[in-house]
C-alpha cells in the first residue's frame, strides 16, 4: 500500500490506497471475446480520502476483496 499524494481543488491533500489482484475471467466473457478459458484479468480497487488512515484503508480493501472477488482469501498486492 502506498501513499499517492495529490491535492483537491482547494489545495487540501488527498490520499489514495489501492489493491491490485488477478481474478479468473468468466467463461462467458472469455467465449464472447475469443479469450482462452482459465485466463485471468488484472483488477484494482482504490480508496480516496482526505485522511491518511492507512491501516483502516488496508483492512477495508482486504474486506472488499474478500467479499466481492475471492472465494479463497486475499492474494493481493498493495500499491
Amino acid at each position: 500500500m502506498a501513499l499517492l499524494p495529490g491535492s483537491d481543488g482547494d489545495g487540501s491533500k488527498i490520499y489514495v490506497s489501492c489493491v491490485a489482484f488477478r481474478d479468473p475471467l468468466d467463461d462467458d466473457v472469455a467465449e464472447a471475446y475469443s479469450i482462452p478459458r482459465n485466463s485471468y484479468v488484472d483488477k484494482c480497487i482504490c480508496l480516496v480520502s482526505h485522511s491518511a488512515c492507512f491501516q483502516v484503508f488496508r483492512e477495508a480493501l482486504e474486506e472488499l476483496h474478500r467479499r466481492c472477488f475471492s472465494a479463497s482469501g486475499c492474494r493481493c498486492q498493495y500499491l
